[in-house]
């Protein structure tokens, strides 16, 4: 699909803008960036090669941001989300598709782009709720050139399947990486239909909780300690951080491109360096998969957690 050309290989990074706008990540103690710092952390990705925006309509002001420092530049790809709250209890299908529509467009102007690369629903339930509404909105808006690739982000690895043997759905956004390995267990059918389905990788670092201490994880996070321990004994062996063996096993393994956040251009720099580092070969990435057990939802999926 011409949207997602040199956009879906596997191994291929989208900037992870939830922490560009609003307070981000239970690892981040420094805040959104400043605006220069942004611009500095586009500039750096640009140079690497990384051109490709992932957003949402909820992620505070990182839409009007992307849209001060990107706008319409050529070369750049974003992908942003409908409100996740448009279906409020007992509404009105019409009323859902006026605040759907009013959403698509204060993110084109917010963007400062003529169109969307990719509009994603921010709920999966959104793609069948109201007799399918909104997504008959989406695909009107693909075939009017408005949106040129629609999808769905979905908190839950079991609704990839049914998506991606659709045959309508362009993209996939799904949680998934070296602590949730929930989307490798499943058998996930070939792309059937007109359209072949991306699926693309996000929360590598679960929102930053795989980057804490073992120590500092908070009551309800517990549970990951002991994996967060066996992986720093593992990385001490290969001369490797954690958060370069959680880059490294995504980019390795994911069916699709991988979104890396970061809030600063430190983090920036440090992510596309390891990003280019030689592949870590399947007899590491076999090792590092099986320092993980299955893990609870509860632990895996942030909208679970207290």
């Amino acid at each position: 699909m011409d949207v997602l050309v040199d956009r879906v290989a596997p191994g291929a990074m989208i900037l992870g803008s939830a922490q560009w706008g609003q307070e981000y990540g239970i690892a981040n103690t420094s805040g959104p960036p400043a605006r220069s710092e942004l611009g500095r952390i586009v500039d750096a990705a640009s140079r690497a090669g990384v051109t490709s925006i992932d957003t949402a309509r909820d992620y505070g002001r990182s839409e009007a941001l992307i849209g001060e420092v990107v706008g319409g530049a050529s070369g750049w790809w974003v992908m942003t989300k409908l409100s996740g709250d448009l279906v409020t209890e007992d509404a009105d299908p019409r009323v859902v598709t006026e605040r759907a529509e009013a959403s698509l467009r204060a993110s084109l102007r917010a963007l400062r782009r003529p169109r969307i690369d990719v509009l994603l629903l921010h709920r999966a339930w959104h793609r069948d709720w109201g007799g399918g509404v909104l997504w008959d909105l989406l695909e009107d808006h693909r075939r009017r050139g408005t949106v040129a690739g629609i999808g769905v982000s979905v908190t839950s690895p079991d609704d990839v399947g049914s998506l991606v043997g659709e045959g309508s759905v362009d993209v996939v956004q799904v949680t998934a990486g070296l602590l949730d390995q929930r989307l490798a267990r499943l058998d996930v059918p070939t792309s059937t239909g007109p359209r072949s389905t991306t699926v693309v990788s996000r929360s590598i670092f679960l929102q930053g909780a795989a980057l804490l201490a073992p120590d500092r994880l908070p009551g309800h996070l517990r549970p990951l300690g002991p994996v967060l321990r066996s992986i720093d004994d593992w990385c001490a062996g290969y001369g490797l951080t954690r958060r370069e063996a959680l880059l490294l096993y995504a980019r390795d393994t994911a069916p699709g491109p991988v979104i890396v956040g970061a809030e600063s251009l430190d983090q920036t720099e440090a992510n596309l360096r390891t990003w280019s580092a030689p592949p870590l070969g399947d007899d590491r990435i076999a090792e590092l998969a099986g320092l993980v057990p299955p893990l609870a939802d509860t632990v895996l999926d942030p909208w679970r957690w207290p």
